[in-house]
């Protein structure tokens, strides 16, 4: 799965940041000779394939010459490219470990790509967010800076605006059931603070916004699917695995457990009033009121546990039948109220 992939090299660039200036690159000819001569092997990359899967590969990220950086072509080839022409790419260079989009030449058209759930942000109304020293800006399909990194959090383009901040941080919201002794421990996050305001694609204000009408949430909610929970609920989540990982018996085996131990308690537990839902994305957003929060799990696999007016709980692992419904039990009564 993404989280998988990159978690240990995001490490380094919590709040989404990067020291790496994101620009667009000169679209001359790449010096591949030069590249061969001063750089005989590159850097190991991660990419999205044609067939879905995500994998990481040895020697990816070369240098020509001048300096400048691109795929491998034998790569190249293997990957799937968005309706610009521009493939999501992973750099795991220490001095840089942040997201790229490349052509289809292997040319690197912009660096420092946000990192959205796992992976590199997805254009939106024909911009995707960039950052630098930890500023978010956005950048077109050419590589150019349309709107300079500037704003300490920015969510994406809709409609021909998007909502930013200033002074704003991103905080975390509930810790994981693990432990909360540090930011890298949390599963919840959400921006608070500061001033927001609209944008247009000018870059200019067009608009204050007032304090009731953020959901700051939404910045992370791009692409996740959302639950509305108006009463108690059980989402068991199952990230997806990486294309290597597919036909590793084990995790087919922990897959089929996950499957067969939630049929098991969906009669019982809806006798108790809980909805049970099954969840395979990395990431998901629930809404409990007018709280949104958005899980990204630290282990793919999990319960979380929620109800309107009690803080959520997480369970990592998957859990037996008896397990889960004892679980339901000590959060819930048996009436399916939570309990205070």
């Amino acid at each position: 799965m993404r989280a998988f992939l990159i978690a240990a090299a995001l490490a380094s660039v919590l709040f989404c940041g990067t020291t790496c200036p994101a620009q667009a690159v000169n679209p001359g000819t790449i010096d591949t000779q030069s590249a061969s001569d001063s750089a005989p092997s590159g850097v190991t990359c991660a990419f999205q394939q044609r067939t879905g899967g995500i994998e990481d590969y040895p020697n990816c990220i070369l240098q020509d010459g001048s300096g400048k950086l691109f795929i491998a072509q034998e790569y190249v080839r293997k990957m799937r490219f968005n309706s610009f022409g521009l493939a999501a790419v992973f750099d795991y260079d220490p001095s840089r470990q942040e997201f790229l989009y490349v052509d289809r030449k292997g040319r690197v058209v912009i660096e420092g790509v946000r990192n959205s759930d796992n992976w590199a942000d997805e254009f939106s109304d024909g911009l995707v967010r960039i950052v630098v020293d930890k500023k978010h800006g956005f950048a077109d399909p050419k590589g150019k800076v349309v709107i300079a990194p500037k704003y300490d959090g920015a969510g994406p383009f809709e409609h021909g605006y998007a909502i930013v901040c200033m002074g704003c941080r991103e905080t975390c919201i509930m810790p994981s059931d693990a432990m909360a002794h540090s930011e890298n421990d949390c599963d919840h996050r959400t921006m608070t603070g500061g001033e927001w305001l609209k944008i247009n694609k000018a870059g200019r204000v067009v608009t204050r916004v007032p304090d009731g009408a953020r959901v700051p949430d939404d910045f992370w909610a791009q692409s996740r699917p959302t639950y509305n929970i108006d009463k108690p609920t059980i989402l068991a989540f199952f990230a997806p695995v990486k294309q290597a990982q597919s036909k590793d018996v084990a995790a087919d085996e922990t897959r089929a457990d996950f499957q067969f131990y939630g049929q098991q308690v969906r009669k019982p537990l809806a006798t108790m009033g809980v909805d049970y839902k099954e969840i395979y994305m990395p990431g998901f957003v629930v809404r409990v009121g007018h709280v949104t929060m958005t899980l990204r799990p630290a282990n793919g696999v999990g319960y979380y546990f929620v109800a309107p007016d009690k803080k959520p709980h997480v369970k990592y692992g998957v859990m037996t039948d008896s397990d889960l419904l004892q679980a339901a039990h000590n959060y819930f009564d048996a009436n399916g109220k939570q309990q205070r």
